[in-house]
């Protein structure tokens, strides 16, 4: 069983993409994630100098139908170029029919191009459990899309240990991986994107997560997504290095 670590890139951070995909490169990781809007031109050959592929491009919200089209045709042009695996998903509405059907539309675009459909499920909107994820892949279309296990949202989240256990493993499109300190109230998208903390120094329980999979023999990349404004403050190099040694006891 080979587990593939990549890097997903912090939003709130502005970084050069040669600057994230040495630091990437020097740390270990194989794999990096790209924003939006946030690389150049030249960034499919910055990767390839680094030895790196993308295995996410981030993201697809959505939203108003029409509006959430036009939005994945835009990404699937810059999927296109990155030679990007998959272009990571959320919901801010709720799933009614015309909804359903844009997001089939926008997955049949992504396939185009020959990207996935990566399916985020979370707590904090109306597609918050493995189940739930797993219709909208279904809904999506199985051969096009997959779901994306992030350890913060299920932890947090109102699914159980068993959703996890029985997830089939040729829905599971990557894992997302962090740790998280102790939630301060509720669990909320201020929580997400500022107190994660490094694989084993938080309350997750990582053990099991990890353990779970590896044990039902999923391998795939599992994306290192450590969001937090302490963080923030060191250096790319530094906290590249910190993410994987961190995340290695884990899934190597």
């Amino acid at each position: 069983m080979v587990v593939e670590l990549g890097l997903t890139q912090d939003t709130r951070r502005a970084l050069d993409t040669a600057a994230v995909a040495e630091a990437a490169r020097a740390a270990g990781f194989t794999a990096l994630g790209m924003v939006s809007g946030r690389f150049g031109s030249d960034a499919r050959v910055v990767l390839d100098a680094a030895g790196l592929r993308c295995h996410e491009l981030l993201g697809l919200q959505v939203r108003e139908p029409a509006a959430t089209v036009a939005r994945a045709e835009q990404l699937a042009r810059e999927a296109a170029s990155l030679g990007a695996s998959w272009v990571l998903t959320t919901f801010d509405v709720a799933l009614g029919p015309d909804i359903v059907k844009a997001i089939a539309r926008c997955a049949a675009v992504i396939a185009e191009v020959g990207a996935g459909f990566a399916v985020e499920f979370s707590p904090l909107g109306p597609v918050a459990t493995i189940e739930e994820g797993l219709a909208v892949v279904a809904a999506t279309g199985v051969e096009r899309a997959g779901i994306v296990i992030d350890s913060w949202n299920f932890c947090f989240g109102p699914g159980t240990w068993r959703d996890l256990e029985q997830v089939p493993l040729d829905t599971i499109a990557y894992v997302q991986f962090a740790d998280a300190l102790a939630p301060l109230g509720v669990p909320n998208m201020e929580e997400a994107m500022t107190r994660r903390a490094l694989p084993g120094d938080g309350v997750l329980e990582l053990d099991r997560f990890a353990f779970t999979l590896r044990d039902r023999g999923w391998d795939g990349v599992v994306s290192l997504q450590v969001l937090s404004d302490r963080l923030r403050e060191l250096p790319v190099d530094d906290y590249a290095r910190r993410v994987y040694d961190s995340a290695t006891p884990y899934w190597c």
